[in-house]
């Protein structure tokens, strides 16, 4: 590879860096399982997501994109999900399930 090729790749690499880091970090360790999450709308520990939908939507704005998951964070369970906001802008958040209050993500 001559120095020019080279010289181009590195310039590309790093151009495209900013935004792999500039991604929220979730921690996927306290992951529930969908068996977990749907018990834990049985016994009350969580509400289920639909009920949830237009208060996030009412403090954000935008669409639920996708569930990426359910999980605990500080002992509380949370559901992280996929939101496109108004202005086509995709971000990650962290979602109370029991009160619908928007942990992070904003």
């Amino acid at each position: 590879m001559n120095a020019r090729a080279l010289f181009l790749a590195l310039a590309l690499f790093g151009a495209a860096a900013p935004a792999a880091v500039a991604q929220p970090v979730i921690d996927l360790r306290s992951r529930l399982t969908a068996d977990d999450a749907r018990d834990a709308v049985r016994a009350g520990r969580k509400k289920p997501l639909e009920a949830l939908l237009p208060s996030i939507r009412s403090q954000l704005g935008g669409a639920l994109m996708k569930v990426e998951g359910a999980g605990e964070r500080d002992g509380h369970p949370i559901y992280i999900l996929r939101w496109k906001t108004d202005d086509g802008r995709l971000i990650f958040i962290e979602v109370d399930a029991e009160t619908g209050a928007i942990l992070s993500g904003r």
